[in-house]
C-alpha cells in the first residue's frame, strides 16, 4: 500500500466517525430540547434539520423588501442549476408565475 492510500483511508475514516458524532450529539441536544419545549422530538429535528439558511434568508427578504429587480434563473426562463433537463421551458422552469412579474426570458 502506497503512504497517500494510507493516509486517504485513515482521514475517511476520521471523517466517518466526525459525521458520527455530530449526528449523536445532534440527536441528543434535540432530545433535550424536545422535552424542555414540550414538543415532538420528531418535529423539533425536522424543523431544525430542515432549515435552509439561504432560502430562509430569501424568503424573508421576499417577504419584506422589493425584490422585484431581482430575476431567479427559474422564473427568468433559464434554466437553474437544479433543472438540468435540456428540454426545460421557460413555462416549466418556473411553476409558480406569483414571483415571476411575468418576465419568461
Amino acid at each position: 500500500m502506497d503512504v497517500t492510500t494510507v493516509v486517504a483511508a485513515v482521514l475517511f475514516l476520521a471523517g466517518i466517525a466526525l459525521v458520527v458524532w455530530s449526528v449523536e450529539h445532534f440527536v441528543e441536544a434535540v432530545a433535550r430540547s424536545a422535552v424542555s419545549l414540550g414538543v415532538s422530538g420528531f418535529f423539533l429535528a425536522v424543523v431544525l434539520a430542515g432549515v435552509d439558511l439561504e432560502n430562509a434568508i430569501l424568503g424573508i427578504t421576499a417577504a419584506y423588501g422589493d425584490l422585484s429587480r431581482s430575476r431567479s434563473g427559474r422564473c427568468s426562463g433559464r434554466p437553474s442549476s437544479s433543472s438540468r433537463s435540456p428540454s426545460a421551458s421557460p413555462a416549466s422552469s418556473c411553476p409558480s408565475r406569483r414571483g415571476c412579474r411575468g418576465r419568461t426570458s
